[in-house]
């Protein structure tokens, strides 16, 4: 990996810090002041929605302007709601401030993975991927647990200021080291610059290069049925599973969350060496998950076993992660962030829905929650193995 990749990394690092404390800040905040699991539902199905909403957004802007541009007007619009939130108080304005910090940091990530997709062969973008996952996990559980000790003995608003500080530290070194990033993307045919990026033409797009699409279509399918578990999961459950606990902490919050982080890096390590067998990893993370949560019914009030589950969840979820590398770095480099703008939007819309049905079928009992978790890994699995596109991919064998 290159000295480029690697600062992109490091930065990239900073600002999934960065977020991860704010993010847990807030649910916190909500979770202390109205204990129901509904207001954290709400707040995160939120964000997915907005996602949804402003993934094609977000990919018509990669397409149309210079992503390094996009890169720095997102840190400084996050800064400014992050000094906001500081200094205005109230219930409302920390809610707009969580959903606005999703609209931004959507776009952020979509102008990194067009920038750092279109420098990479397949092979080497599933390998950047897989060290950059195992880098933002180890990260969020750092600062999953950080968040904990520093909510209970220092306050909230510490948090802001380590947020603050991080950002405009990442803003500094974009502005000054990643230009030779786009060195690659700088030319544009020229027909690009001529495109038109109205609703009919964004149709017109879409029926071409989408629907018209197996592989792209069927990729959409799989995403879709997944982010029901994943919107879930890691974002719910965690909160679901501490309700039967007395005097729970943010700290027992932040255990839980970060399990399936631990997970995941354990499951990047297998990923960075084997990343060329896309779906046999595939197959075994999503057979793994399903099993991983066939105890679930007996582990509520227990959060060392639920602990388990998560991490265990954690690290077989990794092993699917080639083949979403592989889909990103297989489609063309002008119409990238068109194409995971339109994907993202279907597949944001998904989460929320599971976070609902989750929170739902929960209510009833745990056993129906675990039914409804593991089908939809098992329906995924018998997608991709039947699918012909996805069931074989081996990039070694070409």
């Amino acid at each position: 990996m290159t000295k480029k990749i690697i600062l992109i990394l490091f930065i990239n690092t900073m600002v999934a810090f960065s977020t991860s404390l704010f993010q847990m800040n807030i649910l916190w905040q909500m979770y202390t002041v109205q204990s129901e699991l509904n207001t954290i539902v709400s707040l995160i199905a939120s964000s997915f929605i907005l996602q949804a909403i402003f993934s094609l957004t977000a990919g018509i802007l990669v397409d149309k302007f210079s992503k390094k541009k996009l890169l720095l007007l997102s840190l400084v619009s996050y800064n400014l709601i992050v000094v906001s939130t500081l200094f205005l108080d109230g219930k409302l304005n920390t809610l707009l401030a969580y959903l606005a910090v999703t609209i931004i940091t959507t776009v952020y990530q979509r102008a990194l993975i067009t920038l750092v997709a279109s420098n990479l062969t397949s092979n080497d973008y599933i390998k950047y991927d897989s060290v950059n996952s195992i880098v933002i996990q180890a990260t969020t559980i750092l600062n999953t647990m950080l968040a904990g000790v520093i909510i209970t003995y220092l306050g909230m608003s510490f948090i802001f200021i380590i947020v603050f500080l991080l950002l405009w530290i990442s803003f500094v070194l974009i502005f000054l080291s990643v230009q030779e990033l786009q060195s690659n993307n700088t030319e544009r045919l020229p027909e690009a610059k001529k495109k038109s990026y109205s609703l009919s033409s964004i149709l017109r797009f879409i029926k071409v290069n989408v629907l018209s699409d197996k592989k792209i279509m069927i990729f959409i399918l799989i995403l879709f049925l997944l982010n029901l578990d994943y919107g879930y999961i890691p974002n719910i459950l965690p909160f679901y599973m501490l309700q039967g606990i007395k005097n729970h902490t943010a700290i027992e919050l932040s255990l839980l969350k970060s399990s399936v982080n631990i997970g995941e890096v354990l499951g990047s390590l297998i990923v960075v060496t084997y990343s060329h067998k896309v779906s046999l990893l595939t197959k075994i993370g999503l057979i793994g998950s399903a099993c991983s949560f066939l105890a679930l019914p007996f582990t509520k009030n227990f959060v060392i076993f639920t602990f388990l589950i998560l991490l265990f969840y954690g690290f077989f979820d990794t092993l699917t992660q080639p083949i979403f590398s592989y889909f990103v770095s297989s489609i063309d480099n002008q119409i990238r962030g068109r194409v995971l703008g339109i994907t993202d939007s279907v597949v944001f819309l998904s989460a929320p829905l599971g976070m609902f049905f989750g929170n739902q079928i929960s209510q009833i009992n745990q056993f129906y929650l675990t039914i409804y978790l593991v089908s939809i890994f098992v329906v995924s699995f018998i997608i991709i193995n039947k699918s012909g596109i996805y069931s074989n991919i081996d990039l070694k064998k070409g």
